[in-house]
């Protein structure tokens, strides 16, 4: 379907910006259940979830909200500026200044860095400012470009990226690819649409088969990650919103065909995610009072592929309620993939879906063991940082129908209430001791009483007694931990009164251990699904 376009062409003086592109997140009400026995089976079951309920309304666009990449003025001084461009048939070559510089065929790096910053300039500029002469004099190579868009290849479509590196041809480009618009009675669409160049460079980025004569021309929806419709004073479309958040978690879902595939991501978008996510962290409690049934889940550690076999078993959200209990990045090779989709399930089921902080969520870890590198070599040292402040607003603990007490880590011996879990501050970063610190990293000891040295150097470790004496005071019947890997998946201390869950199978690729979550039902009834290591 195509639509009807006004032809009137962009002049020197159009401007136009992108309006605020913050969310509203409402609040979000977690209930209390009435307290109940914590029990265990005696053989494994599998519980079913609960039906979908509330969803955040408003889920923010998936665009840079500032420059990605900052280009220098030398290269940029001027729109009139003059270059020679010499088609020497399968590369082409644009020559300023005497210097001659290939235009196709980039190291894929150097095509994310060029469609970052053809983004930002035209994010800067806006509406194209060009003439009908100088977009004559490049129009057989905006035809180039043109014609390997509407191909329909991924490589040919990347291929022409090389074309849109000086500012006229981008110019000429958005200029023909308005003119070339088809008219259809009953149609319209606002000069605002054809100004949301990300769209169209976004669509150059992916690998999407159907119809992208139609796409480019504006008349077919661009990729989910793009916001494809204008802005309405000010506020953004609810609906769209959230389909672009769909959009993301069905990429995501990709893996699930082929194993260990590297999902087609991009900076901006998990930017935004990254800005919205924060935001429900935040409206949430530091100490989360959670009701059964729920999946309570232990560390991922990047392994991307058995997080979405966890997910097969459990049920996808929001067939089932889910509380992970940290450590989510590092060690394994999609760290990246693991964290943005459980973020993306925290934006789309707030109420039904929830993460804690890991001892691995802390930059001064994850710098050293995995995250750091992967945010570099992917993307940018800027998203890591991103993700650190986001990782520095997640809640560190939770209860369970006033029953069962969820953590990462362990017991504090400054602990002495479970307001005093709610009473940390955030955003936060992990401090080398006190009651956060233990809370991530303290470890149980089968060979000591009371409290003792932890052989991480961090915090401490604790034996049975100490188990016992919480939950007595507490009026407590579980603890439930993550933090180690056991070799069956989950493994219990002090006479079943603390269970350490693990939900990386094969961790590292290095051990032979299983991986496994634990389902808590309506009766408080605990049993465990494993999750064996893959062949």
């Amino acid at each position: 379907m195509a639509m009807a376009i006004t032809t009137a062409t962009a002049t020197a003086n159009s401007r136009w910006s992108f309006s605020s592109m913050r969310s509203a997140i409402p609040s979000v009400e977690v209930g209390v259940r009435t307290p109940s026995r914590v029990s265990f089976p005696s053989s494994n079951g599998r519980v079913s979830g609960r039906t979908c309920s509330k969803q955040i309304a408003s889920f923010s666009g998936l665009c840079p909200l500032n420059p990605l990449i900052s280009i220098g003025s030398s290269d940029y001084n001027s729109f009139e500026q003059n270059f020679t461009i010499v088609d020497n048939g399968y590369r082409v070559f644009a020559m300023r200044h005497g210097k001659r510089v290939p235009k196709l065929n980039r190291p894929p790096d150097q095509r994310r860095a060029l469609l970052r910053g053809l983004t930002t300039q035209l994010l800067k500029h806006g509406r194209i400012k060009t003439t009908r002469a100088r977009a004559s004099a490049v129009r057989k190579y905006v035809d180039k470009m043109i014609t390997l868009a509407k191909d329909g290849s991924l490589h040919k479509r990347r291929q022409a990226l090389g074309f849109i590196y000086e500012k006229q041809i981008v110019h000429a480009l958005f200029a023909e690819v308005k003119d070339r618009t088809p008219n259809i009675p009953g149609r319209e669409v606002s000069d605002r649409w054809l100004t949301n160049a990300t769209a169209l460079i976004l669509f150059l980025f992916y690998d999407h088969d159907e119809h992208p004569k139609l796409k480019l021309a504006g008349t077919h929806p661009a990729p989910a990650c793009s916001v494809t419709k204008p802005l309405s004073s000010g506020r953004r479309d609810a609906a769209a919103e959230m389909e672009g958040l769909e959009g993301l978690i069905d990429r995501l879902m990709e893996g699930r065909k082929n194993k260990g595939k590297k999902i087609q991501l991009i900076e901006p978008e998990i930017r935004q995610l990254c800005t919205t996510v924060k935001q429900v962290f935040l409206s949430q409690p530091n100490l989360l009072q959670l009701g059964a049934p729920i999946n309570v889940c232990g560390d991922i550690h990047g392994q991307y592929p058995d997080l979405l076999r966890l997910f097969e078993m459990g049920g996808f959200p929001p067939e089932a309620s889910y509380l992970f209990l940290g450590d989510y990045v590092d060690r394994g090779k999609q760290s990246i993939e693991t964290i943005t989709l459980l973020f993306a399930y925290k934006i789309k089921f707030p109420d039904k879906f929830f993460l804690l902080r890991g001892n691995h969520e802390c930059a001064s870890i994850n710098r050293i063991y995995g995250f750091y590198d992967e945010c570099k070599r992917r993307f940018s040292v800027r998203l890591w940082k991103i993700f650190t402040d986001c990782f520095n607003c997640l809640p560190v603990a939770a209860v369970i129908d006033d029953k069962i007490l969820c953590m990462h880590g362990g017991l504090s011996p400054e602990m002495q209430s479970l307001e005093e879990v709610g009473d940390i501050e955030r955003p936060i970063d992990v401090p080398d001791q006190g009651l956060l610190c233990d809370l991530l990293w303290a470890d149980p000891d089968r060979e000591i009483r009371g409290w003792g040295e932890n052989d991480r150097g961090v915090s401490f470790t604790f034996g049975a007694d100490k188990v016992t004496d919480f939950l007595k005071k507490h009026d407590l019947d579980l603890i439930c931990r993550a933090h180690q890997v056991v070799e069956d998946g989950y493994e219990f201390f002090a006479d079943r009164q603390l269970v350490t869950i693990f939900s990386a199978p094969n961790y590292c690729g290095e051990f032979d251990n299983a991986g496994a979550f634990m389902t808590v039902d309506s009766s408080l009834l605990c049993s465990f699904q494993i999750i064996k290591p893959s062949k």
